[in-house]
This record gives structure tokens, C-alpha cells and sequence, in this order.
């Protein structure tokens, strides 16, 4: 008996949605999907045709608004809005527009095809710096495990440091170990920007064993290409670099240098690597606060 109660009130919930559904479908092209059904946001509605249509048109003059009506329409179906959303991939040149452009269109099955295809050609061919960097940036957002090869290519040939960078940030963002060499090029790369783009990458993949241009780094002229390269050196425990941290440790210019160091040293945690630190907090130089405390940090938990 109870089971027969169980498909009677299946039945009557299946007749409801079915009903709704075609009701909605009947009305135009838009379907909105109550918080019943899977609203995306509690206490909000689903934007209509027109007001979604409106925030689009407006996405650049009014970002936080274009990106709240996408998020509270993610499951409205709206094919029309499809192709002015990704023209804002390539033109908009606020990033919140464009990032939230491509978070919408990536939840847009039967039109993901022809932007992946679309922001490819683009990086691949594009006379603009600027289209192309969006487009590398949209293949990232869109995490386009096809776009591995363009974007490998972009990150190490383009002529453009904003194309080279962008495209790094996107290599990190796929997460794939494949990825490793492509970013590890780009540590070698002239430029800063593509160098902390590459820095950023290594510490976002789940894989990666080309230590040497880290190390590398470490010599930059750039203070913050060094505090970044110490931070992924102990990330990474590359236990040859201690000596070179021991010596930024106690003789760089640049305060969070020698902190990034300290942590650095306690994350190699390594018989040399505590005494270089306790070297480092026995000297009489070493008067700065947040640098010592760094290095007591270090101490306690390269001891644990």
C-alpha cells in the first residue's frame, strides 16, 4: 500500500513538471526554473527575457549587475543571449564582464562548441594583442582541456608578454600535468609579467618536477619574482636550493624577500635548512620584526 501511495505522488509531481514545462515552452523561448526545481540563488528570481537581455547590453556600464543577472538566471535558457555574451569575450575590456561572460557560456552545452572553436582561432590568428590575451583568458575560464596545444604554443611563441602571460595564467588554470613544460619555459621568459604568471601557474597545478628555472629566479633582479620563486621553491621542497635561501635570508635588500626565505627554509626542513635559520635569527642584523617572526615560525615548524 505504501508503495502505491509512493507512485501516486510521483506521478502527480511528474505531471506537474511535465505540464509546467510545456506551459513555460509555450510562452516563448525563455524558461525559468523556480527555486523548487533548482533556482541557482535562495530569496531571488529568475531574470525574464527582457531584463536579461538588458543587463547584457549593459554589461560594461554596469559589471556587477550583468554578473548577478547571469548567476540568477543560469538556468534560464535564453538562445538569443548566446551570441551577444560572447561577443563580450573578445570586447569588453572590464574582466569581470569577460570572466563571468565565459562562466555563463560554459554552462551553454549546445553553444560551448563554437566559442572553444571561436577563442582558438582567435588566440592562433588574431592581429590584436588584446583579443588575443582575452581569448587566452577565456580558455582558461572555459577550461577547455583542448586548448592545451594553443595555448602551450601562445604561452612560449607569442610576441605579446600580455598574450604569453595570459596564456600561462589559463595553463595553470586547466591543471594539467602535460602543461609542466610549457609553463616551465615561461619561468625562462624575458618579461616579468610572464615570470609571476608562471610563478602563479605552478603553485595552481597538481604536478610539477622542473625545478632548475625556479631556481633561477631567485636571482631576479625583480623583488617580487624572488619572494615568489622562494615561496614555490618551498612549496616544491627543492632541497638544493638551501644555500642560495640561506643567503637571501640574511643579505637581501627587500623585507618579505628574506621573510618568503624563512618560510621557504622551514618548509625544506632539512638539518641544514634549521641551522641557516637559526643562523639567521642569532644576527645581530637581523632587527626586523616581521622578518624574525618568520623565522621563528620557520624553526617551530621545520621541528615538527
Amino acid at each position: 500500500m505504501k508503495n502505491i501511495r509512493m507512485m501516486m505522488v510521483v506521478g502527480a509531481l511528474l505531471s506537474v513538471s511535465v505540464t509546467g514545462s510545456a506551459q513555460e515552452y509555450a510562452e516563448g523561448e525563455v524558461v525559468v526554473h523556480d527555486r523548487a526545481r533548482g533556482e541557482s540563488s535562495l530569496d531571488t528570481q529568475a531574470p525574464d527575457l527582457a531584463s536579461l537581455r538588458e543587463a547584457i547590453a549593459g554589461a560594461d556600464s554596469n559589471p556587477s549587475r550583468f554578473t548577478t543577472m547571469l548567476e540568477y538566471g543560469e538556468r534560464v535558457e535564453c538562445y538569443s543571449c548566446v551570441p551577444a555574451v560572447q561577443r563580450l569575450l573578445l570586447s569588453s575590456s572590464n574582466a569581470q564582464v569577460r570572466e563571468s561572460a565565459a562562466w555563463w557560456l560554459r554552462r551553454r552545452p549546445f553553444a560551448i562548441g563554437a566559442v572553444f572553436v571561436q577563442m582558438r582561432d582567435t588566440l592562433a590568428s588574431d592581429g590584436s594583442d588584446t583579443r588575443r590575451q582575452y581569448a587566452a583568458e577565456a580558455l582558461g575560464t572555459l577550461m577547455d582541456v583542448h586548448a592545451l596545444a594553443p595555448l602551450s604554443e601562445a604561452a612560449t611563441t607569442d610576441g605579446a608578454p600580455n598574450v604569453r602571460a595570459a596564456a600561462v595564467r589559463s595553463l595553470g588554470r586547466l591543471n594539467i600535468g602535460r602543461a609542466s613544460h610549457a609553463i616551465a619555459m615561461a619561468l625562462g621568459d624575458s618579461d616579468v609579467t610572464v615570470q609571476a604568471a608562471a610563478l602563479q601557474a605552478i603553485t595552481e597545478i597538481g604536478f610539477f618536477d622542473e625545478v632548475e628555472p625556479i631556481m633561477g629566479l631567485l636571482g631576479s633582479t625583480d623583488a617580487s619574482i624572488r619572494r615568489q620563486a622562494a615561496r614555490a621553491i618551498g612549496l616544491y621542497h627543492v632541497t638544493a636550493s638551501t644555500t642560495i635561501l640561506a643567503a637571501m635570508l640574511v643579505g637581501d635588500t627587500d623585507m618579505s624577500v628574506r621573510a618568503a626565505a624563512a618560510w621557504a627554509l622551514g618548509r625544506l626542513g632539512t638539518a641544514e635548512a634549521r641551522e641557516a635559520l637559526l643562523e639567521g635569527e642569532a644576527l645581530p642584523t637581523q632587527t626586523d620584526d616581521r622578518v624574525l617572526d618568520a623565522i621563528r615560525m620557520a624553526i617551530r615548524s621545520s621541528r615538527g
